[in-house]
């Protein structure tokens, strides 16, 4: 996991061998789950347009004395799949990921999910009930 500080995001860069294509696998609930981190978009040719990132910026808040821990996902968008484009150049790839499809309340919280379950994985805080996914933005 790499951290812009541009854009305040951590993401993973492509993986360096075969595909490039990173995952991830997860536990939403009950089966698990293969998430794609990063995911070249290619022209009707096969050629590789530009890749795709999932990222999400952490933060950590304070709100009524009780510390939470904040996820905001985002797509982030590279050339070569390593360095991040310039916002110009990414605002027009961003425009297709805005779109209703990407941003209904269950897709964020699925992200949201997925986050917190990868940074934190199999963990018995949730159990516990000393984490908890009760907030969003």
């Amino acid at each position: 996991m790499k951290f812009d500080k541009r854009t305040k995001t951590y993401y993973y860069r492509r993986a360096l061998t075969g595909s490039g294509i990173v995952t991830a696998k997860w536990k939403p609930k009950v089966k698990t789950s293969v998430r794609e981190l990063t995911r070249p978009m290619k022209s009707s040719d096969g050629t590789i347009n530009y890749w795709v990132h999932r990222g999400d910026e952490i933060f950590a808040t304070v709100f009524a004395g009780q510390l939470y821990i904040q996820f905001r996902p985002r797509f982030l968008f590279s050339w070569d799949g390593i360095n991040l484009m310039e916002s110009s150049d990414a605002e027009l790839k961003d425009r297709k990921f805005r779109k209703s499809n990407f941003n209904r309340n269950m897709n964020q919280l699925y992200d949201v999910r997925f986050w917190c379950r990868h940074l934190f994985p199999e963990s018995e805080a949730f159990s516990a009930g000393i984490m908890s996914l009760s907030g969003f933005y």
